[in-house]
């Protein structure tokens, strides 16, 4: 197992920020899964970047369920090769309908199982159960019912007029803070 990788989770309230240093498991493996090509860089793209220099001999499993031979494939397989260029890089991307994955719901399970049966494991992101996206839930479903033993951290893609649940956690980064939008009072 990498070295630094493995420790419990922070104690405290929901919103605590992850450790990244002791997260992913004790064979150093990471599962992220996805209904869309770009979920997982909105939604945990600094904590997939942090965990790669964290834990260099790291394993990554991905699975896209949607953008199978499309340009959006390519642009997953670019962004990964961006946030975990040194990683052990295992992405896999099927081809559900945007838009109709709890219609596809036994294919989109089929998918992830084939991953979990290839060796993802550790630490599991995946969308929040609650996520105001139909596509995004039922994945966020499905996830613990596959990874039923592992540590499953959710993530939300906001959605207009979505509500944001509470946060199981939260990576800063070191972008700096936006600058306050100018008054209209003045």
């Amino acid at each position: 197992a990498p070295r630094g990788c493995w420790g419990r989770r922070s104690p405290g309230a929901a919103g605590a920020r992850l450790r990244i240093d002791r997260v992913a498991g004790p064979t150093g493996r990471v599962g992220l899964v996805a209904a869309h090509w770009d979920a997982l860089a909105i939604g945990r793209g600094a904590t997939i970047m942090r965990l790669a220099v964290a834990c260099p001999a790291l394993r990554v499993d991905v699975v896209v369920l949607t953008g199978q031979g499309s340009a959006r494939e390519d642009e997953e397989r670019a962004a990964f090769a961006l946030m975990c260029p040194d990683a052990d890089l295992r992405l896999s991307v099927h081809d559900l309908p945007d838009g109709r994955v709890p219609s596809h719901f036994d294919l989109a399970k089929d998918a992830i199982v084939a991953a979990r049966e290839a060796g993802a494991g550790g630490l599991i992101f995946a969308p929040q159960p609650a996520d105001a996206h139909q596509d995004h839930r039922a994945v966020g479903q499905i996830a613990p019912t596959v990874f039923r033993d592992h540590l499953i951290r959710g993530y939300e893609i906001l959605k207009l007029g979505g509500a944001l649940p509470t946060l199981s956690d939260c990576q800063p980064t070191d972008a700096p803070p936006r600058p306050a939008k100018p008054s209209r009072d003045r």
